[in-house]
């Protein structure tokens, strides 16, 4: 596994009109940012889920200016 490990990326996109799971989700609160399982955000439960499989510095998001401070938050460990 850590053979493989080193030659992979992930790219984990954060961004969106908010639209599919309205009107829990909005342009203002994605559903990247909403808890729907427990108390983490499905961003986070995303991020957990990668982390195992995929180097932390290889671990990329792609967002909208909009949304890094909040991303910031959320996930404070990756750069």
């Amino acid at each position: 596994m850590e053979e493989t490990k080193s030659h992979l990326f992930a790219l984990i996109f954060c961004g969106g009109g908010g639209t599919r799971l309205w009107p829990f989700s909005r342009e203002d609160r994605p559903k990247q940012f909403l808890k729907i399982k427990g108390s983490k955000s499905l961003l986070r439960e995303t991020f957990e889920r990668i982390l195992p499989v995929v180097d932390m510095e290889r671990i990329y998001l792609v967002t909208v200016p909009g949304y890094t401070d909040e991303i910031a938050q959320e996930l404070p460990e990756v750069s």
